[in-house]
């Protein structure tokens, strides 16, 4: 749901100690504040698609029938089958059919039932006597009760849902039976027995009539306002922390560390988009493309354990490549676990697990396959050097499909940054699915092809998973599933980055302005400047310069529009190495001494040829630092899952950094981006360009060489970009790139991406 924004900050992920499931902040800032709430019309979330189980016709119906009596004049949010299972308290075993959240009934939770009168043979208490179907009794009010008060719990803990100790929203329960008519259930006698429960009858699902009961919930609704029910909503979505007190952002920010901290503040939820995301089951393959900061990540960890909800029994993998990412996610799908069930995840069902494996991440997805088809896995010594571990992966996923028997070992995999795999790796983990008895295989994908670190590859579905005897793609990836859940999905909201930072990462990353034009892979394609949430002033077709921007809607940090928080972006050359050391050694000194930033919120990128010559680099940076008290974490001294020291500023190769961010980033030496003699490609050297500038939550800050001509290039790239909100396309390097140009890159194109991400420690 689109919510007008006042004044406000974006929030951050969670995740949960698995010890005393206590929520924090996690670096990620991924979902938005709410600061107000107006009337607008109903989110609807289909978590997943029913197919023929029994009484999925039903819930169908009386879903559908609440979208049409609800879905345009209302406010609120509404979920079919909420993850939410009682496993500690036993109390219930199934998700909720309807989860209704609504200024006018508070929270209303609906059991459907596809019951014919005669099934119904008495009603004794809660407890509902059946003939003639496969079940001799149930308790279907008595189901929703429970279930509604364990959501209710969470609202217990949310101060701005409390009054005088109490919740202000009521929870209201009914079972909804849209096979039986009211005079069936009148004449049956039911409506008239001692406490009969309030139900809803196939006569109550026009429009009007299912509003008019719907809305007449019983419940006191007297403290229920919009920003209520926005709180509540918050909470229902994951986003929000559901235990302990939010802390109240500075009253007057002024300083970098006051500023930062009203990001960590404030109520959170996630947008309409990641919510649906987040909360559907697709029943076959789902590609997800998402812009920098737009919560890929958050939101896989939240279908894992969505999916190891359900079905306890399943064989769940989340994978990615970046080493630093194994605590984050693992950590994500425990508090989304928790949250849905009350109790911690088994994590031999549910493994998070690299795409490879190795001493310092453990087992991985290549790794396991290779097990159980029988096969010794391969290491990187195995395959020809000098390639890079992604493509030495590729080669090994390659033989592995190729010689082998692939065993299906997994019911679902889900795969974060699926721009650092090649097609060998999808093909093995596709192959690596068991069938369902419903459906498709279930293979996930998230990726951002801007941040791939190697060399840009688009193989199509077709390409990567193969074709059927009539020529026609095993995974089509166009259309949607049925009950609306799209194949593929786009999102386009960047919340980690200032707008500012944002743009300049992509201007530059792709070479925008560069003297010898835009590179290759620049996107030249007026939709697929908007499907990443820009507009565009020009058609790419004439030979007339475009202007790029983006707006507000897409681009919702507070911060760009803080007059304290300016500059966002900062370019500074300097004439050797040692002059912009000691720039950036003195900067931090008085981040952390004049600034109120906590140490471990900074981070230095050094930008250089991957292994010897960044770490020789960051190493001189971290003596400097030593020099003036303050200590540094060179991240390739470290083990591979630990990132950030308590205290430390961290100084990172662009491989480790990627999937992790600071509210200060410094990224140094820009002027090797145009270094010929470098052995990595140049999309791949402006791309490590581009990762790292998204790192920074707030400030990046830009130093090179002066005097050369990428100098001059971020200059320029930054004036147009502070100054004007907006960046230009060169007219002249666009008459090449109409809709006939083989260089034309459109949304299309995208389907899947491999790279090279060769940092030289594997």
């Amino acid at each position: 749901m689109m919510i007008p924004r006042k004044e406000g900050y974006p929030g951050t992920e969670y995740f949960c100690n698995s010890s005393e499931y206590y929520l924090t902040q996690l670096p990620s800032v991924t979902c938005f504040e709410v600061d107000w709430f107006c009337k607008s019309p109903m989110d609807f979330h289909p978590t997943q698609v029913t197919g023929d189980a029994p009484g999925s016709e039903a819930e169908e119906e009386v879903w559908e029938a609440m979208k049409n009596a609800l879905g345009t004049e209302h406010a609120g949010v509404a979920y079919y089958r909420y993850p939410v299972v009682d496993k500690a308290g036993g109390q219930f075993d199934r998700e909720p059919d309807i989860v209704l959240l609504h200024e006018d009934c508070g929270l209303l939770v609906i059991e459907v039932k596809g019951y014919q009168i005669q099934h119904i043979e008495r009603i004794e208490g809660q407890t509902w006597h059946l003939t003639g179907i496969s079940q001799s009794y149930a308790t279907p009010y008595t189901q929703a009760r429970d279930q509604g008060f364990f959501i209710r719990g969470w609202f217990q803990r949310e101060p701005d849902l409390r009054k005088d100790g109490s919740v202000v929203i009521p929870a209201n329960f009914t079972v909804a039976l849209p096979n039986i008519s009211r005079d069936e259930w009148e004449d049956a006698g039911f409506a008239d027995i001692p406490a009969s429960p309030r139900v809803i009858t196939a006569d109550d699902l026009s429009p009007q009539s299912l509003r008019e009961h719907i809305l007449e919930e019983p419940g006191d609704t007297e403290d229920v306002t919009p920003e209520t029910i926005e709180t509540a909503a918050a909470v229902l979505s994951g986003g929000q922390v559901i235990s302990g007190e939010r802390t109240p952002p500075p009253p007057d920010p002024t300083t970098k560390g006051e500023l930062y901290e009203t990001l960590l503040s404030g109520l959170k939820r996630f947008d309409e988009n990641q919510e649906t995301i987040g909360a559907e089951i697709p029943p076959g393959p789902q590609r997800i493309r998402g812009i920098a900061g737009s919560g890929k990540t958050i939101l896989m960890a939240k279908r894992a354990a969505h999916l190891h909800a359900k079905d306890p029994d399943a064989d769940v993998a989340l994978t990615y490549f970046t080493k630093s990412l194994s605590e984050e996610l693992t950590d994500l799908t425990r508090h989304f676990h928790y949250q849905m069930t009350g109790t911690d995840p088994d994590m031999d069902a549910l493994q998070v697990i690299h795409g490879w494996g190795g001493q310092t991440v453990g087992e991985g997805i290549y790794f396991n396959v290779a097990q159980a088809a029988g096969v010794d896995p391969l290491t990187v010594h195995d395959i020809q050097q000098g390639v890079g571990p992604l493509k030495t992966l590729e080669e090994c996923c390659r033989r592995l499909v190729q010689e082998n028997d692939i065993q299906p070992i997994y019911d679902a995999i889900l795969v974060d940054e699926g721009q650092d795999f090649g097609k060998w790796f999808y093909r093995m983990c596709y192959e690596a699915l068991r069938e369902p008895e419903e459906g498709q295989r279930r293979l996930y994908w998230a990726y951002d092809e801007a941040q791939t670190l190697g060399d840009l590859e688009v193989p199509t579905a077709r390409e990567v998973f193969g074709k059927d005897d009539d020529d026609n793609p095993l995974v089509d990836l166009s259309g949607s599933y049925s009950n609306g859940i799209q194949k593929s999905r786009i999102m386009r909201r960047s919340y980690r980055s200032p707008r500012e930072n944002i743009m300049l990462a992509h201007a530059f990353g792709m070479g925008i302005q560069r003297d010898d034009g835009p590179l290759d892979a620049a996107i030249t394609n007026q939709d697929t400047w908007q499907a990443i949430g820009y507009e565009v002033d020009g058609d790419f077709v004439s030979n007339d310069d475009a202007m790029l921007w983006r707006p507000d809607e897409y681009s919702p940090h507070p911060l760009q529009n803080e007059t304290e928080a300016k500059p966002t972006i900062r370019f500074e050359g300097f004439e050797d190495q040692d002059t912009e050391i000691e720039f950036i050694v003195e900067q931090i000194r008085r981040d952390v001494e004049e600034r109120d930033l906590d140490p471990r919120n900074i981070m230095v990128i050094p930008l250089r040829n991957p292994g010897g010559a960044t770490e020789q680099l960051g190493k001189d940076i971290a003596d400097a630092l030593r020099e003036r008290d303050i200590e540094p974490n060179p991240v390739w001294e470290t083990g591979g899952g630990v990132f950030k020291q308590s205290g430390e500023v961290t100084i990172s190769q662009v491989t480790r950094a990627k999937g992790n961010e600071a509210a200060q980033v410094y990224v140094v030496g820009a002027e090797w981006v145009e270094d010929g003699s470098s052995f990595i490609p140049l999309f791949s050297r402006r791309n490590r360009a581009f990762v790292s500038l998204t790192r920074a939550r707030a400030w990046c800050t830009v130093t090179g060489r002066e005097g050369t001509a990428v100098a001059e290039e971020l200059d320029d790239l930054v004036d147009e970009i502070a100054g004007n909100q907006e960046f230009t396309f060169p007219g002249e390097y666009i008459t090449g790139s109409s809709d006939d140009s083989p260089r034309d890159h459109s949304l299309g194109d995208f389907n899947l991406l491999s790279g090279d991400d060769w940092d030289g420690d594997r």
